[in-house]
């Protein structure tokens, strides 16, 4: 279901932003219907941080459908995105920023995928750079055997707060070429906002060639804990309590 691009009228965004100060308990919230809305009130210095539960944004488009009759909308607040869909499932919004107008934006391949695909983009130079007509009559990347190639994306993101980006293998690539990532899985933090490069590593006996464009590995959005790191003298009965001991290959085959 495609949105609608319907422009609310004054009356119609003064009738949401109380809905949403009633509801929500907050007022510093962004409607998105096509258009951005902002409907923070200026006469307060200090904007809130304030993350909604799932059940005050539940509550929050059942009022939105009521006053503008949409649901297809998207709530802004704090650093988090959600798109309230026909469904009304909350999803996530990831955002990407072109640094090279050759990058693509990735993309889940099927409805039921758990990683996107990221595209490899082609720098002269890289060390793996060959502009060699014998090859495919365009320049390439070559990784030789048992070596690895830093291949760019011309993307950067902004992974939301507490949470992280993995970077993994194509399960394709790794089966039929031979080819990983040598820091896999690697991580994005929710505060990099650079150039998302990925180390592959050719574990094959063949060079492996890279195109402009060609699917290079996935990404995947996790959430992780940041826990208060404390040093303590000895463990406790309790920790010890749950020691299985041994090591590597200590559980045997």
């Amino acid at each position: 279901m495609k949105e609608r691009e319907r422009v609310l009228d004054g009356e119609s965004e003064e009738i949401i932003h109380r809905q949403l100060q009633q509801t929500g308990n907050n007022p510093y919230l962004t409607v998105c219907n096509g258009c951005v809305y902002d409907l923070r009130n200026e006469m307060k210095k200090e904007i809130a941080e304030k993350h909604m539960l799932d059940e005050e944004i539940e509550e929050v488009k059942k009022q939105l459908a009521e006053v503008a009759n949409d649901p297809n909308l998207t709530i802004v607040t704090g650093d988090f995105n959600y798109n309230l869909n026909k469904e009304g499932k909350r999803r996530m919004q990831l955002k990407f920023k072109k640094l090279d107008e050759r990058a693509i934006i990735p993309k889940y391949q099927t409805k039921g995928s758990a990683g996107f695909d990221f595209h490899a983009i082609l720098d002269n130079e890289n060390p793996c750079y060959v502009n060699n007509k014998a090859i495919n009559n365009k320049p390439v990347l070559v990784i030789p055997p048992k070596s690895q190639c830093i291949v760019q994306t011309g993307l950067a993101t902004v992974v939301p707060d507490g949470y992280e980006m993995q970077i993994r293998p194509r399960s394709g690539l790794a089966f039929k070429k031979s080819i990983t990532i040598t820091n896999s899985p690697g991580t994005l933090d929710c505060d990099y906002r650079n150039l998302i490069m990925i180390i592959l590593y050719n574990l094959g006996n063949e060079p492996f060639i890279i195109e402009e464009g060609d699917r290079i590995a996935q990404g995947i959005i996790n959430k992780v804990e940041q826990p208060d790191i404390i040093e303590i003298e000895d463990f406790s009965e309790e920790d010890m309590s749950t020691d299985r001991g041994g090591g590597f290959g200590s559980t045997g085959k």
